[in-house]
């Protein structure tokens, strides 16, 4: 497999969010199951960290933009729990720029952000899921879902994943 896709893989799918019947899976593990030597997933990883770390930075050079970072209604050591499919689950998705711009911006905060989104998940299998983020104890929610639904099974005209009626239901 060539670098940019390992890249990917990496980016978008997370091992250890949904294989954690296997007991744990550290960061030696996950880079096996990409054929990895852990060193080089976690330059994979440190190298999306500090891409999405260097958005948030740019982001917050507008004093406005800052601003805004500033009036969000997080208050001091709060968690917040996202929910999702790939793009809150992509490791540069908007949840992680937020971490960042938290971070970058209010770090005496300490406001926890814990991401529980799995790529390709429906509204169906997060809601079925929804016990693990009580679990997680969090003072917020965010979530970003639905996308996944209207995908078809054989092609074009094949059924969607779930029901508009469903979607609807579920969110």
């Amino acid at each position: 497999m060539n670098t940019a896709m390992l890249e990917k893989l990496v980016r978008f799918q997370h091992p250890e969010k949904v294989l954690g019947h296997l007991g744990g899976l550290d960061d030696t593990r996950v880079a096996a199951l990409f054929g990895l030597e852990k060193d080089a997933y976690l330059r994979i990883r440190r190298d999306h960290e500090d891409q999405v770390r260097q958005t948030a930075a740019e982001l917050l050079d507008d004093p406005a933009f800052a601003e805004r970072v500033d009036g969000l209604p997080f208050t001091p050591g709060q968690r917040v729990v996202a929910v999702g499919e790939s793009t809150t689950d992509d490791l540069l998705s908007w949840f992680e720029v937020l971490r960042h711009l938290l971070a970058l911006r209010r770090p005496a905060d300490e406001i926890v952000l814990v991401n529980t989104a799995v790529s390709g998940q429906t509204s169906t299998q997060a809601l079925a899921g929804s016990p693990g983020v009580v679990f997680q104890r969090p003072d917020w929610v965010l979530c970003m879902l639905g996308a996944n639904d209207v995908r078809r099974f054989g092609g074009p005209e094949g059924p969607i994943l779930v029901s508009p009626a469903e979607t609807g239901r579920n969110l």
